[in-house]
């Protein structure tokens, strides 16, 4: 946790006085985004990779299935979720029936977790188990507000959206 908010700083610290006034980042395109639903999360995917330094990786974003949305925990419904397609190639689909806002929420959120797994932290293993920071979980044993991978999640969600509406969200 203090590592991010630490790479937030010097973040902070590398933009320019001009840049910070005109609130204009540059983002380094060293991933490749495809973007095929109706939100216009080009941008706010990159931001948060270049935050979050992740490189060369592949992020396809596509609308979910609409039988996958009530598939949750007790059939709730389900914003976003990441497939690992292989090293540094994800997908994730996103709940066509999204605000922007809330598109944009998601996206962060499931970014957070590819970084989570780019770093090896969160191992899933199948459907049922995971691995986070060492430690197995039976997924379904932990109600999806207490699993650690998941608060984190959106603890650095709320991080990034803060930044991140400072310098592009209009």
């Amino acid at each position: 946790m203090k590592k991010l908010i630490f790479i937030f700083l010097l973040f902070i610290l590398s933009c320019t006085s001009e840049n910070i006034e005109k609130n204009e980042y540059i983002i380094k395109e060293e991933n490749l985004v495809v973007n095929t639903t109706k939100y216009d999360i080009t941008t706010i995917s990159h931001f948060t990779l270049n935050i979050l330094n992740i490189k060369n990786t592949t992020i396809s974003i596509a609308k979910m299935p609409s039988w996958m949305i009530n598939q949750g925990p007790d059939n709730s419904k389900i914003n976003g979720l990441v497939i690992e397609n292989g090293l540094n190639n994800f997908t994730i689909l996103l709940n066509g029936d999204l605000s922007l806002y809330e598109g944009i929420r998601t996206i962060l959120h499931e970014i957070v977790h590819i970084k989570q797994v780019y770093n090896g932290r969160l191992v899933v293993c199948d459907l049922k188990f995971v691995e986070f920071n060492g430690k197995s979980y039976e997924i379904m044993k932990y109600p999806y507000n207490l699993r650690p991978w998941e608060s984190e999640a959106y603890y650095y969600e709320n991080i990034i959206y803060k930044y991140s509406n400072y310098f592009i969200i209009k």
